[in-house]
């Protein structure tokens, strides 16, 4: 496992469970999770302190994933964030393509084990 103690990571997710749960998870691998329950409020999260990676839900009440992710991408301050889209719902394979168009480093199931959610962290960090 990385060394983890310094690399912030941005929880994006409308869930207040996934959110404990993903925190637990990443906190437990040494990484420090901030989390955001909404996406427009993403722009306050890096406004100051960019993180070193960004969990995103694929569908949220304000907005989806994709949407969010190619904002990100299209701002010159969030472009070199890495950005995996979570989502909760059967991996899809034209959803998986539209992630990673949309310039998402990764797309990844909800339900995936402990081991496998930080082995894709750590891959894009």
């Amino acid at each position: 496992m990385t060394s983890a103690m310094t690399q912030r990571i941005l929880i994006v997710d409308d869930d207040h469970l996934n959110h404990e749960v993903l925190e637990g998870i990443l906190g437990f691998a040494g990484y420090e999770a901030i989390h955001c329950y909404r996406g427009k409020d993403i722009w306050e999260h890096v406004k100051d302190n960019i993180p070193a990676l960004i969990l995103l839900d694929m569908r949220m009440p304000d907005g989806d994933g994709i949407t969010l992710c190619k904002a990100l991408k299209s701002n010159e301050k969030t472009k070199n964030i890495p950005v995996i889209i979570i989502t909760g719902q059967a991996r899809d394979k034209s959803q998986r393509e539209q992630a990673l168009d949309a310039g998402a480093v990764d797309f990844i199931e909800r339900t995936m084990d402990v081991d496998a959610l930080l082995e894709h962290v750590e891959k894009h960090l």
